[in-house]
């Protein structure tokens, strides 16, 4: 099982989760615990503090079943042989993991670890986390780990926001850059000769169209749930949604929201690894969404 590790820094090391542990009682919680407590002996290594950009490796390790940590491979290298070594001795030094519980019937354990070591950036001001159609009211704001990096018309809405992590994690489905964008479209006057060509699809015909497509792939939406919005209902789900070049699989989180005057569609596309411990922030995102829009004064004479 892979699971996302991050080193964070400012001007001071900080860990990124809580490092308080209790006994497991089955493997998914094992699984858990011991990821919290590799993380709380993670930290930005001295051998990565002069170096541009973030640096990405990947651990694979061997768990006994009392949890000591048997073995520690680099599966792939973050290109600089010394923060390599200082992730690999990190590492060790948390065994023992928790003992194997009695769930977990094999005499060891397999753990492919990514470890991403960066430094953070200073957080996205109010300017870029902020975005508010100025005619008709509605927009998003964004939460302090995010920003927006565009907005503007598209082939499929009438305004489209695209929104970047502030400090490159998670990791974006591609180079374009931005993580997750929200479209907003409102609906157009029908024409006579095709009545509702013109309008922007509902809510419920843009979860069927998404299903149909998902089936025909062999796959469904999974983690599907409903929420509420300002008095709106909506319905949010996570996907498959293909793999990047290199062959590292993706997951989409899509958000899709009704109201009698605006139809809405949030998306945020990342890899599979990431998706659990970035689906949080992308449903914070979902919630700091706006719906106000200004009803027309009169007609003039």
């Amino acid at each position: 099982m892979n699971w996302p590790l991050r080193a964070c820094t400012m001007a001071a090391i900080a860990l990124c989760a809580s490092t308080a542990l209790s006994a497991p009682a089955n493997q998914a919680e094992w699984t858990s615990g011991a990821v919290r407590k590799l993380q709380s002996h993670l930290e930005m290594p001295k051998e990565a503090y002069e170096l541009d950009g973030p640096l990405s490796l990947r651990l694979r390790l061997t768990v006994l079943r009392d949890g000591r940590i048997d073995a520690v491979e680099l599966a792939s290298s973050s290109g600089v042989v010394a923060v390599d070594k200082a992730a690999v001795r990190m590492v060790r030094r948390a065994s023992p993991l928790p003992a194997f519980t009695s769930d977990m019937r094999a005499d060891r354990e397999i753990l492919m670890l990514p470890v991403r070591f960066q430094i953070v950036d200073a957080p996205a001001s109010d300017a870029e986390r902020r975005y508010a159609n100025p005619a008709r009211g509605f927009g998003v704001t964004v939460p302090a780990a995010y920003r927006i990096v565009k907005h503007g018309k598209s082939d499929e809405f009438d305004v489209l926001v695209e929104i970047a992590s502030a400090s490159g994690t998670p990791q974006a489905a591609d180079a374009a850059g931005y993580l997750c964008a929200v479209g907003f479209s409102t609906p157009r006057k029908s024409l006579k000769t095709h009545p509702g060509a013109e309008a922007p699809l509902t809510a419920a015909q843009r979860m069927a169209a998404a299903e149909t497509i998902l089936a025909a792939q062999g796959e469904s939406p999974e983690q599907r749930s409903g929420f509420e919005l300002q008095g709106a209902r909506g319905t949010d789900y996570v996907a498959p949604a293909g793999a990047r070049l290199d062959g590292t699989p993706l997951l989409e989180y899509k958000a899709l929201l009704d109201t009698a005057t605006l139809r809405v569609a949030m998306s945020c596309t990342t890899t599979r690894d990431d998706m659990p411990s970035a689906l949080a922030g992308f449903r914070k995102i979902r919630d700091g969404i706006s719906l106000r829009e200004q009803k027309p004064g009169p007609a003039a004479r």
